[in-house]
């Protein structure tokens, strides 16, 4: 049942339930899991922490000039990374290939997509950009990509639940580049050094990864397979397709505030959704963990799978109700005391860009249930949709309400692709009923109360 996987995930953090595991696949995949929620949680945080001194001492103007510079590089993301993760660990999963045939394969592949995304950089920052300091800024982070064929290791990591290594090399990065942060901040250092932070980061997650896969895996003669590279590159293009629209949506308010408005607003801007964004790592980590339940849950019958998304939608919708409620009432005292004065917009922006959290909730939720009923392609649909609405809404707001402006076609946006486009396509009008029925948070809250007791009650 739905509630039994709710224990299960309640009481898997609790060191006796984990000792009590019999069997060793399982407890695998719960210390697989474990680590890598403590890596989200952790890295969430100092990355918070960290930014919010550093967003201090940059004041709203350099702070938006590194956000801008950064947003080239998540701009080409998607083809850089080609598409290759997911696919890359189904190969080593499913073992239709040797695994030097996958890792050789998915290098090469991402070698020729990294060469050619800071090639496509470089050319962006001189074409796109006037001012010879953000073009530089742009072609450091970008350096970043050189790196990117070393993800193979990751990838190798995360089919074979070894996912601890991948953690260990995040938090190796994070923790030294936060104090190197920190360092430069006390020192006083100028902008680039900040730039330069970004690209290290990313090169020292690969070098410790590499090290680990040295001293912890037989290491195997990789070779290229032009077959498997073919089939992969066939299955990545929709894969590229979304994440570069996906970016889009996410990022392109970026790139419009800078052009349309200066640095400076897009630094209230950043900042607002540096905490907005915090937050969305809790719909990831509910969504994943109860995957298999919902699988499940439609297994039983689709009566019983209905269900289980219906409660997840209104857990999703509770959270996000009270958080924002907590955010709008005292969203000038929280800017107030993290980033200081020099913000005066960010707080406008963030009331109305964190009230967007319940539309992304539910996007992320009905997300897994489409991949359950084989129905991506309507997220497809909803992500290229609500990218161009973002767009438009953006070119239309900002120059009427400035950086405010850009908050409201970001919901705007995100209302459209979280909710509303479920009631235009037949087959996924249920989840829009039951996104409908799961607004009554007061039903929410009296069902989940008589659970929360009846487990003080065992």
């Amino acid at each position: 049942m739905y509630e039994q996987s709710v224990i299960i995930i309640l009481r898997a953090v609790q060191i006796p339930f984990f000792k009590n595991i019999k069997s060793p696949h399982i407890k695998k995949y719960v210390s697989n899991t474990g680590w890598l929620f403590a890596d989200n949680f952790i890295k969430q945080g100092i990355n918070l922490i960290v930014g919010i001194f550093l967003a201090r001492y940059l004041n709203p103007e350099g702070f938006g000039i590194i956000g801008y510079a950064s947003t080239y590089i998540q701009l080409l993301n998607p083809i850089a990374l080609l598409g290759l993760n997911a696919i890359a660990i189904k190969e080593i999963v499913n073992k239709e290939e040797s695994i030097e045939s996958i890792l050789g394969t998915t290098f090469l592949l991402k070698i020729i997509s990294s060469v050619f995304s800071l090639f496509l950089i470089v050319v962006i920052a001189f074409l796109g950009e006037v001012d010879t300091q953000i073009q530089m800024y742009i072609i450091i982070i970008g350096l970043s990509y050189l790196v990117y064929p070393i993800q193979v290791v990751d990838y190798y990591f995360q089919a074979n639940l070894k996912a601890k290594y991948t953690v260990i090399s995040q938090q190796i990065a994070t923790i030294t580049c936060a104090a190197l942060k920190v360092w430069g901040i006390i020192n006083q250092y100028p902008i680039v050094f900040f730039v330069w932070l970004i690209s290290i980061e990313v090169f020292i997650i690969a070098f410790v990864q590499i090290f680990f896969y040295r001293t912890k895996t037989i290491i195997p003669k990789w070779n290229f397979n032009n077959n498997l590279a073919k089939r992969m590159l066939k299955e990545s293009f929709p894969i590229i397709f979304t994440g570069f629209f996906i970016i889009i949506y996410m990022r392109i308010d970026q790139l419009m505030i800078q052009k349309m408005l200066n640095s400076e607003a897009l630094g209230n801007f950043v900042a607002a959704i540096k905490l907005s964004e915090a937050f969305y790592v809790v719909p990831g980590i509910i969504a994943g963990s109860l995957f298999p339940a919902i699988i499940n849950g439609l297994k039983i019958s689709r009566d019983e799978y209905l269900s289980r998304m219906k409660r997840l939608y209104s857990i999703f919708i509770l959270i996000c109700f009270a958080a924002t409620i907590f955010v709008l009432i005292f969203a000038d005292i929280i800017v107030s005391v993290l980033f200081g004065e020099a913000y005066t917009d960010t707080a406008s922006v963030l009331r109305v860009h964190f009230s967007t959290s319940v539309f992304v909730f539910l996007g992320i939720a009905y997300s897994q249930a489409f991949i359950v009923e084989h129905m991506q392609r309507f997220t497809t649909i909803n992500t290229v949709v609500g990218a161009l609405l973002n767009i438009c809404l953006n070119w239309l707001f900002i120059p009427i309400f400035g950086v405010v402006g850009s908050a409201f076609a970001t919901l705007a946006a995100q209302f459209y692709s979280g909710f509303l486009c479920l009631l235009l396509f037949p087959k996924t009008r249920v989840h829009f009923i039951l996104m409908l029925q799961s607004f009554n948070v007061f039903s929410t809250i009296a069902v989940y109360y008589k659970k929360i007791s009846n487990l003080k009650d065992e």
